[in-house]
């Protein structure tokens, strides 16, 4: 049980990164063509 709990945060951190880098990866494409 303790190791399946443990995956399940391992997934959703892994979820946030992700979601955090498409975030930043349009940020980044929406500066250049701003510029």
């Amino acid at each position: 049980m303790g190791k399946r709990v443990n995956t399940k945060r391992r997934n959703t951190k892994h979820r946030n990164t992700n979601r955090k880098l498409k975030l930043l990866r349009g940020g980044r494409v929406h500066q250049q063509k701003h510029q």
